[in-house]
């Protein structure tokens, strides 16, 4: 019969039954394999390594988790001075945090591989030789423990065990166990060797009780049934182990249905490839409680490469789950307050920007308002005292002239005052347009005559008959102040055109000139209250309102205002209004309109 330890964690009863014949010639690295991860596992290292020394070399024999210049196989000098340390002492090596031990100053291993907590134990012989090491480390600080240290003792003898039995290291050559003669010099007895066997199973299954995680072995054929598993499945789902050998619908029974599916898509993958089946699922336990599990298995071969069994281990991941979600919860939080913070903040500079712009608004329509109000108001006080003065002694031309520019100011005082509440009337939403039916283009002549500014300005105004429903009112507030704006912002004695045409749905007011015009990025900042153009006469500045006013009428009506550039240079300011025929509208009934 051949055994193994591959066999021994597969079937903790068969290791009674090896025996110093029929042993296999070589180590089974693998099984070092499987005891280097499992020693990582149970003890929480990031690291672990067996290493075999000879007289002169180390011969590291399994790795995980180093760096690929301590994994390598080959041969290399015995440069680890800890290992030198437990093959001096022949007792467990503890560090806790190697910055602070003089033993670790200058090791190869502590500097290359960054580890700061070391815990190593000697791989002795039968005989108390010392042939090796078998230690696990951390990259941080931390405390091992007695149980820590017991633990890879019986790992370091699980090692051993497997040595011993099948390879002498310095001969390479069938070994034979190295048990310490007695005193009458007999070799030691079938008894003697099955009692040590006996021993060494005890100590395995006293591991496998301490391990805090579920180690099982199951068939490579599906539907895999356990052949052996650990006490602690009691713990995770509350099953007896003596209920689960034997038995196919384990899986089907505790495997949350959500992830059943994919599990054992997966389970069948690995069972055709062989490859190492590695995942994190859902386990529902007796009483309905849900458990994660983590399932870590491989396929164990036979020397002849044929599968004899699926060896794995269950650990239970819900607190680290749990812990997991609870900080993917605060990070989301976390976030979410982030982002109400950002938008408090854009919400804080957009009202304070809003601020800024109303200050400076403000500041803008006290400036233009208080001038265009000092200005007519001196000049008609001025008018007014020359007139009281000398009301008798005045020529008749002279006091004509102060009388239209009386009149003139005035007028001027009336229609900022008039600007200024329709402008507070429309903000608030209480001006209503009161439609009439007007002949538009008497009605644009009219105000072109009355706004003052031919004497300045050459004007040229087309405006036939046009008759719609308008208030009538507000659409000559809109021709005088097209025309007053186009006055203001070009030079004296250039011609100011004057056009009505008529749309098939409504009417088009057209004032145009000949100045630089604006330019297209501030073709709609015009029509907003307080902005004016860049080549505003120094003794005209104006308020600002008047084309905001005109945009404002138009949309009152239906319609609305823009500008374009005139055809041979200068602005074109457009007005469109609608022909609203409502069955209320006021005056005469609507004719037909005609082109």
């Amino acid at each position: 019969m051949t055994a193994s330890l591959t066999s021994v964690l597969a079937d903790p009863g068969r290791l009674a039954a090896v025996r110093r014949t029929n042993l296999l010639d070589t180590p089974n690295e693998e099984a070092f394999d499987r005891l280097v991860r499992l020693a990582a596992r149970v003890l929480g290292a990031p690291m672990a390594m067996v290493s075999l020394i000879d007289e002169d070399r180390q011969f590291l024999k399994a790795c995980h988790g180093l760096p690929e210049s301590w994994a390598s196989t080959r041969q290399t000098p015995l440069s680890h001075s800890l290992c030198q340390h437990l093959l001096v002492t022949g007792g467990a090596l503890v560090i806790n945090d190697s910055r602070l031990d003089p033993l670790t100053v200058g090791n190869g291993f502590v500097t290359e591989v960054g580890a700061i907590a070391y815990l190593g134990v000697p791989l002795l012989t039968w005989s108390g030789h010392v042939l090796g090491s078998f230690c696990v480390s951390d990259r941080r600080p931390r405390i091992w423990t007695a149980d820590d240290i017991s633990i890879l003792t019986e790992l370091a003898g699980l090692v051993m065990t497997e040595v011993e039995m099948r390879t002498d290291l310095r001969a390479h050559k069938p070994f034979e166990p190295r048990l310490e003669p007695p005193a009458n010099g007999e070799p030691p007895s079938d008894r003697d060797l099955e009692q040590r066997l006996a021993d060494i199973e005890a100590g395995f299954q006293s591991l496998l009780e301490r391990v805090p995680a579920v180690v099982y072995t199951i068939t490579p054929e599906a539907p895999n049934p356990f052949t052996y598993i650990s006490p602690q499945i009691e713990a995770l789902v509350g099953v007896p182990a003596s209920e689960c050998i034997g038995r196919t619908d384990f899986w089907e029974q505790y495997i949350h249905p959500y992830d059943a599916e994919w599990v054992a898509a997966e389970c069948a993958r690995t069972n055709q490839t062989g490859e190492p089946f590695t995942g994190e699922y859902r386990m529902r336990t007796r009483s309905g409680e849900v458990r994660w599990v983590r399932d870590e298995a491989v396929l164990v071969r036979d020397s002849a490469g044929r599968p004899l069994f699926w060896q794995g281990i269950l650990t239970d991941v819900t607190a680290t789950r749990l812990t997991a979600a609870r900080l993917a919860e605060a990070l989301e939080r976390e976030q979410d307050a982030a982002e109400h913070l950002a938008a408090a903040l854009e919400r804080e500079r957009a009202a304070a920007e809003h601020l800024r712009a109303v200050d400076e608004m403000k500041t803008t329509f006290l400036q233009a308002v208080s001038h265009d109000l000092r200005t007519p108001l001196t000049t008609v006080l001025g008018i007014a005292l020359t007139l009281e003065r000398g009301a008798g002694g005045l020529p008749a031309a002279d006091a004509a002239d102060l009388l239209h520019r009386l009149s003139g100011n005035a007028r001027k005082l009336d229609r900022l005052l008039s600007d200024l509440l329709d402008l507070d009337r429309l903000a608030r939403g209480t001006l209503t347009p009161r439609l009439q039916i007007v002949d538009v283009g008497d009605l644009v002549r009219r105000m072109v005559a009355e706004a003052g500014v031919g004497r300045d300005h050459p004007v040229i105004v087309h405006a036939p008959a046009v008759r719609i429903a308008v208030d009538a009112p507000k659409v000559e507030r809109i021709v005088e102040n097209l025309v007053v704006n186009a006055a203001r912002h070009t030079a004296a004695g250039t011609t100011i055109w004057v056009r009505v045409h008529q749309e098939f749905d409504g009417v088009v007011l057209m004032v145009e000139d000949e100045g630089v015009g604006v330019p297209e990025h501030l073709r709609e900042q015009i029509f907003q209250p307080f902005r004016r153009g860049r080549n505003v006469a120094a003794n005209a500045p104006g308020s600002g309102i008047g084309l905001a006013l005109v945009a404002q009428f138009a949309n009152l009506h239906g319609g609305r205002a823009w500008v374009e550039e005139r055809e041979g240079g200068g602005a074109s300011f457009r007005v469109f209004l609608p022909d609203t025929r409502v069955d209320d509208v006021q005056g005469e009934p609507a004719e037909a309109a005609g082109w």
